[in-house]
């Protein structure tokens, strides 16, 4: 299934300045336990959902490198609206700001992927390397673009890594995941590629494989074993499965 044309920028800057009541860029607060944090924001995709609604993908970010940057993404749902009325021809339906925020990770490399060959609906994949002490992980967010709502539906790992671990008493490892579509009833499949190596040793073991996942109760669930036990989720929350873990700003 070919991907709709995307929306010229000047669509996506206007539907942008709709909703954040400015032109991109803008700066906004967010609140964290550790102090608040000023981050850009501007769009960086416009795409159909059904219904004559149009999601808006928001990228966050507070410029930092991985190791200490704070990532986010909000969507919002737009429609076409007369110029004479609003005087931009899009009109707001509702916000969901932050519905995927990795707390320490992403920053300046955070990437926000919409991809319309893997089912029914496009999913949006929210992700960006965590750094830090010679680990490094990418473990994505998952959201669902249904007509009525943004829809997290869980993470998945596509990077793990300790090869820059100090000192030779670790295992090592490193690994990296594709996605790639496959036959419903799954969603999409990943193919992880790596390597291990025992504590101490400098030979390397290469696994790969392909998982498929699908949806269990609304959440994201592999329908079989991971190709190695170092390739896992690094770290999840409730919010990552289930309806959009804060309402519709509208």
């Amino acid at each position: 299934m070919l991907a709709p044309p995307s929306l010229v920028v000047a669509d996506q800057n206007a539907a942008f300045h709709a909703v954040m009541g400015g032109a991109p860029p803008v700066v906004e607060t967010l609140p964290l336990p550790g102090g608040d944090e000023q981050l850009a924001v501007a769009p960086v995709a416009l795409t159909a959902v059904g219904r004559g609604r149009y999601a808006l993908i928001i990228r966050e970010t507070n410029g930092r490198l991985p190791h200490s940057a704070v990532g986010a993404a909000s969507v919002a749902y737009v429609e076409r609206a007369p110029i004479r009325e609003t005087g931009l021809g899009w009109r707001k339906i509702g916000l969901w700001p932050q519905i995927a925020l990795n707390g320490d990770s992403g920053g300046e490399e955070l990437k926000l992927e919409v991809r319309r060959d893997l089912g029914a609906r496009p999913l949006l994949f929210v992700s960006g390397r965590t750094l830090a002490t010679g680990d490094a992980a990418n473990d994505a967010i998952v959201i669902r673009l249904d007509p009525e709502s943004p829809t997290p539906i869980g993470r998945i790992s596509l990077l793990g890594s300790n090869e820059d671990a100090v000192g030779k008493r670790f295992a090592r490892h490193s690994y990296r995941g594709r996605v790639v579509p496959t036959k419903a009833p799954d969603l999409f499949a990943v193919q992880y590629d790596g390597w291990r190596a025992a504590a101490g040793s400098a030979v390397k073991q290469r696994f790969h494989g392909t998982v498929s996942y699908r949806l269990r109760a609304g959440c994201l669930t592999a329908t079989g074993p991971l190709p190695a036990p170092e390739v896992k989720v690094d770290y999840s929350a409730p919010s990552d499965c289930g309806p959009a873990k804060s309402a519709a700003r509208m």
